[in-house]
């Protein structure tokens, strides 16, 4: 499915800012990822899988973009190297989230997902945010003769 996307999203966004494309992607992402983990119906799991596939496709290259201009030049192999531990670090949070699964309701696994989307899209704005201010001072300090 993410390859028939690719060409449809990629020319939906050309005109989108990056940022904007970013949290609204991420948003996508995880509001279907949220009604995923509730719903039982096979018909509106496929479509809810078209939504996660969009808001993939929306926010994983500007992700890309973005941790490669966060990181300092002489330093970026290493924390992409480090960045790369994510996925690891995904699958224990996800066998803990199965586990806990047989304990507690659905609604609740879906909040959880829901909170910890949000916390999130609130992070990545508040890094966006410092990194927009440190790019714009150290373009000011560089600019004056």
């Amino acid at each position: 499915m993410v390859v028939f996307l690719v060409g449809l999203v990629s020319w939906m966004m050309k005109k989108m800012p990056d940022n904007k494309q970013y949290f609204i992607g991420m948003a996508i992402f995880i509001i279907a990822y949220t009604i995923l983990s509730y719903i039982t119906d096979p018909l509106l799991l496929i479509v809810m899988m078209f939504f996660i596939s969009i808001g993939e496709l929306m926010y994983v290259p500007v992700n890309q973009s973005l941790l490669a201009d966060l990181v300092n030049e002489q330093h970026r192999s290493s924390y992409l190297a480090v960045y790369g531990f994510i996925g690891q670090g995904q699958m224990i949070l996800a066998g803990f989230a199965i586990s806990i699964s047989s304990l507690v309701s659905s609604v609740v696994m879906s909040s959880i997902f829901l909170l910890l989307g949000v916390t999130g899209i609130i992070l990545m704005g508040v890094v966006v945010r410092a990194n927009r201010k440190i790019s714009t001072s150290t373009k000011e300090i560089t600019a004056v003769p």
